[in-house]
């Protein structure tokens, strides 16, 4: 779907990561149209960068595309999404006991006292 709804050159598509802060997925025509940056907080940049060369960005959003799997509170999210997306990252925590433990955990964690 993201890559059917690219815009002919130039253009620029991202899939920003859950929280809006990383980039997961980014089409460019032509290839260095945007220039590119990696790690965290990348997402506002590069929509930044594409407007400074005249590209408005098109920003589209997938569930699955934008679940990053960085620490235990990620993998906990992805348990717990609706509609569960299929993946194969969860597929192994399910078939490896993991998803389960994590669960579990996360349910047994006592809230924080505001």
């Amino acid at each position: 779907a993201t890559l059917a709804a690219h815009r002919p050159a130039p253009s620029f598509t991202i899939v920003p990561a859950h929280d809006d802060l990383g980039s997961n997925t980014i089409i460019c025509s032509p290839p260095d149209a945007v220039p590119l940056r990696f790690g965290e907080n990348s997402f506002y940049p590069h929509l930044d960068a594409a407007r400074k060369r005249g590209i408005e960005p098109l920003v589209m959003r997938h569930p699955g595309i934008g679940m990053d799997v960085d620490n235990p509170v990620d993998l906990i999210t992805l348990l717990k999404m609706s509609p569960p997306v299929r993946t194969r990252t969860l597929s192994f925590l399910k078939q490896s006991g993991i998803a389960e433990r994590l669960l579990e955990t996360s349910e047994n964690k006592p809230s924080s006292q505001a």
